[in-house]
C-alpha cells in the first residue's frame, strides 16, 4: 500500500476509534460535514490504491464522477460509490455518521486492515469534570511527562487553552523535546500512571491514552523542528496544527522559555503574511470554481461535497489569518464566531448552509455564488 494511502487507512481508524458524534452534540455542524467530506476522501484514497488507481487525496478534489466510478471497482464494498453519495447527500447527521462507519469498516475489511480491537467511545458521553477539573489534571500530567529525558517545554493545547472545553472535550498535551523518546519508554511511563483506565495507544509522535473518563492526547515535537519553522517566518508556517496550537496555548512547563519565545514571535502575525496567506487562498478560488460547475453540471453531488467543504476550509484559513489566527482545520468556529474582530453578519448560519449535505440538486448549484459573496464582504472588512 501507498504511503498516502496507508496514512489515509490509519485515519479511518481513528475515525471508529474516536467517531465525530460529540460534534453533533456540540452543535459543530461545521466541522462535522468537514469530518464527513475527509471521510469520503480518505476511503476514496484507499480504495484507488486497492485497485492501482491514482490517489484520490486533492485539494481541490478530483472526485468527479466518483459514484459511479466506485460502484465499479474490482475490489470494493457493495456499492462503495452509492455510499459516499448518502454521506454527501443525507441531511440527519446522526445517520449520516452510521452510515459513515459502516463504510469505513467495510473499506478496511476489503483491503484486510480492519482490527478487532473495539471502538473508544469517550466522546460519545460527557465525562464527570469541568473544564476547571481537566485543567488541573493537565497541570498534573505535565509534571509526570517533564520526567521523560530530553524533554524542554509542555504546553496545553485544544479547546482547553481555547476556553472553549466542556464535559465532551479530550486533553490535548504538547511536549517539545530535543529528541522524541522511544515508544517503549513512553508506554513504560504511562502504564506507571495509576489513574489509567486501558492500554495506551502509542504512535511514532503521539500518544492516546483514556484515563478516568477522559481522552488524552499527548503529541511531541522536535524543538529544532520548530526553531526551523520560525526561522522562515513570516512565510506561511509549514504546520498550521502546530502554528494553530501554540498560538492558543498554556505553558505548563517552560523553564528556557522556549514557548515564551515561539508565542511571541507569532502572537500577532505581520501583515505581509496576513496578506500572502489570504492571496493563497483567493488564487485557488477559481480552481474550486471552474470544477464546482463541472460538477453541478454532472448533477455529482459527492464531488460538489468535497469541493464546497474544501472551498469554506479556504475561506475560512483567510477569515482567522484577516483576525490574526491561524486554523488548521474548522474546529469551533460556531464559537468563535462572536470572539472575532471582522466577521460578516449572520456568518454561522450562512457557513453552516453552505456545506450542508447537497440534496437538492437546483438549490446546490447555488452555494458557490453564496461563498464567493462572503469572499467580497472579506474583502470589505
Amino acid at each position: 500500500m501507498s504511503s498516502p494511502a496507508q496514512q489515509a487507512a490509519d485515519e479511518l481508524r481513528w475515525w471508529l476509534r474516536l467517531p465525530p458524534t460529540n460534534l453533533i452534540a456540540r452543535q459543530d455542524h461545521i466541522r462535522f460535514r468537514h469530518a464527513i467530506y475527509l471521510i469520503i476522501h480518505q476511503a476514496a484514497s484507499v480504495l484507488y490504491d486497492a485497485n492501482s488507481l491514482p490517489d484520490a487525496m486533492y485539494f481541490p478534489s478530483k472526485l468527479s464522477g466518483a459514484q459511479l466510478a466506485f460502484d465499479g471497482l474490482t475490489r470494493g464494498p457493495f456499492h462503495a460509490g452509492t455510499r459516499l453519495w448518502e454521506l454527501a447527500s443525507t441531511a440527519d447527521e446522526a445517520f449520516t455518521w452510521q452510515r459513515a462507519s459502516a463504510l469505513i469498516t467495510d473499506v478496511l475489511t476489503i483491503i484486510e486492515m480492519s482490527h478487532a480491537e473495539p471502538s473508544e467511545t469517550g466522546h460519545e458521553t460527557a465525562s464527570e469534570y469541568s473544564p476547571n477539573q481537566m485543567f488541573s489534571r493537565a497541570e498534573a500530567l505535565a509534571v509526570r511527562l517533564h520526567s521523560l529525558a530530553g524533554i524542554e517545554a509542555v504546553a496545553l493545547g485544544g479547546s482547553l487553552a481555547r476556553g472553549t472545553a466542556d464535559t465532551h472535550s479530550d486533553i490535548d498535551i504538547h511536549v517539545f523535546c530535543a529528541v522524541i523518546p522511544f515508544g517503549n519508554v513512553r508506554r513504560n511511563l504511562i502504564a506507571s500512571w495509576p489513574d489509567v483506565q486501558q492500554s495506551p495507544r502509542i504512535e511514532p509522535a503521539c500518544d492516546t491514552v483514556w484515563m478516568d473518563g477522559v481522552m488524552v492526547h499527548i503529541r511531541y515535537w522536535h524543538s529544532e523542528e520548530v526553531d526551523r519553522m520560525f526561522a522562515l517566518y513570516p512565510a506561511p508556517p509549514s504546520n498550521m496544527f502546530l502554528a494553530e496550537e501554540l498560538q492558543i496555548g498554556k505553558s505548563l512547563f517552560d523553564p528556557k522559555g522556549r514557548i515564551r519565545l515561539w508565542q511571541q514571535m507569532i502572537e500577532q502575525p505581520p501583515r505581509a503574511l496576513v496578506e500572502t496567506m489570504m492571496d493563497q487562498a483567493r488564487r485557488r478560488l477559481s480552481s474550486f470554481r471552474t470544477q464546482w460547475h463541472t460538477a453541478c453540471s454532472l448533477h455529482d453531488p459527492v464531488h460538489q461535497y468535497c469541493l464546497i467543504n474544501q472551498a469554506v476550509h479556504d475561506w475560512l484559513v483567510a477569515l482567522y489569518i484577516h483576525n490574526g489566527r491561524f486554523l488548521s482545520t474548522p474546529r469551533w468556529t460556531h464559537r468563535d464566531m462572536t470572539d472575532l474582530s471582522f466577521t460578516p453578519d449572520d456568518l454561522d448560519n450562512r457557513l453552516v448552509d453552505l456545506v450542508d449535505a447537497i440534496d437538492e440538486a437546483g438549490e446546490a448549484s447555488m452555494r458557490f455564488g453564496h461563498l464567493e459573496a462572503l469572499w467580497e464582504e472579506l474583502s470589505d472588512l
